[in-house]
C-alpha cells in the first residue's frame, strides 16, 4: 500500500473536524504563527495572504492589488513580482524603500506607454528629422525603462535574500 492510498483510506475513516483536529495537535499554534509569518497561501486561485498582514489579488496579468488584511487597497502594481517584493520590504519596516518600489513601478508602467506612443509616431513620422526625433525620445524612454528595471530588481534581489533568510532562520528554531 504507497502512502496516497494510506492517507486517502485513513481520511475516509475520519470525518473532516477529526481530521483537522489531529493536524492541529500535529502543529502548535505557535509553530502556525511563525509559518503564516514568513509564507505565502494561496486561498483561491489568483488570490494569496502574505504573511498573514497583506492579500494580494491577481485581477489580470498586469493588474494585481495588494489590500492590507483590513482591506484597505495599498496599491495596484503591474505585476505579482512587485507587489511581493512591496510586502517583504513594507513588513520588514523599510516603508521608504517600499515607497519607492511603488514609485519604480509606476514609472516603469509609464514609460512603457510611452515607448509604445513614440514607437507608434515613429512608424507614422514622414521625414528624416521626425524619425530622428522620435527615435531619440524612443530611446531615451528605453534607457529610463532599463534603468528603473536595474534599481527595482536590485531590490527583489533583497527581499529574496531576507525571505531566505527568515526561512532558514524559522526551520532551524
Amino acid at each position: 500500500m504507497n502512502l496516497e492510498t494510506f492517507i486517502l483510506r485513513w481520511s475516509k475513516m475520519m470525518n473532516d473536524v477529526e481530521l483537522e483536529r489531529r493536524f492541529n495537535r500535529m502543529i502548535s499554534t505557535k509553530e502556525m504563527n511563525d509559518l503564516q509569518d514568513i509564507s505565502i497561501f494561496e486561498t483561491s486561485k489568483d488570490n494569496f495572504i502574505v504573511f498573514k498582514n497583506y492579500q494580494v489579488i491577481k485581477k489580470s496579468k498586469t493588474d494585481i492589488d495588494v489590500r492590507l488584511i483590513n482591506g484597505d487597497l495599498v496599491h495596484s502594481f503591474s505585476s505579482m513580482r512587485n507587489a511581493i517584493c512591496w510586502c517583504i520590504f513594507d513588513k520588514r519596516g523599510k516603508y521608504v524603500l517600499a515607497n519607492r518600489i511603488i514609485t519604480l513601478d509606476r514609472g516603469i508602467s509609464n514609460e512603457e506607454v510611452q515607448i509604445n506612443v513614440h514607437n507608434k509616431l515613429f512608424k507614422k513620422a514622414k521625414n528624416t528629422d521626425d524619425k530622428l526625433i522620435f527615435l531619440a525620445k524612443l530611446n531615451e524612454d528605453k534607457f529610463r525603462r532599463s534603468t528603473m528595471y536595474r534599481e527595482l530588481e536590485s531590490y527583489v534581489d533583497q527581499s529574496d535574500y531576507w525571505q531566505q533568510s527568515r526561512f532558514r532562520l524559522k526551520t532551524t528554531h
